[in-house]
């Protein structure tokens, strides 16, 4: 890859999301944090959270400060800002995926790119109604329990 970055975009990561110049985006298909995935116990594939990402890609965007970091891999829409970070996963998945993902996306039309930008520079929406991630809004993580999930259990 491309790193080391060039010391001009290094110097832009290093300013406050308000003085930057321009935005910073940053992109991988796999999560850089685990807190991006819900816990196994709610996961109708528990075993996917063995292998979504890596530390070496929260390294990187960690080192970058994204205004916004875009990622994929979990078929899951997912909006949450961690340590001043928005990420961001906006499935579109397949046509026939479509249908039982509508309820991860209350009010919005999944079947369509989500447009995080405006021309000047500016996000929109500033965040999306995610399941996935709201749930985390309502209920602090637990990682240690063993309760499942309802829709799980049933």
């Amino acid at each position: 890859g491309a790193w080391p970055l060039p010391e001009e975009l290094l110097a832009e990561a290093r300013l406050p999301a308000g003085y930057r110049k321009h935005p910073i985006v940053t992109f991988s298909h796999f999560l850089p944090r685990i807190e991006l995935f819900m816990e196994k116990r709610f996961s109708m594939e528990p075993n996917l959270a063995k292998l979504i990402g890596g530390s070496w890609i929260r390294k990187r965007v960690d080192q970058l400060r994204p205004d916004i970091h875009v990622f994929g891999h979990t078929h899951m829409c997912w909006d949450m800002h961690l340590d001043g970070i928005r990420y961001l996963s906006w499935t579109l998945g397949m046509p026939e995926e479509r249908h039982w993902r509508a309820g991860s996306y209350p009010g919005s039309d999944a079947s369509v790119p989500l447009c995080v930008f405006d021309e000047a520079g500016r996000q929109f929406p500033r965040e999306e109604v995610c399941f996935g991630s709201r749930i985390y809004e309502i209920m602090d993580r637990d990682p240690s329990s063993i309760v499942l999930g309802h829709r799980v259990a049933s």
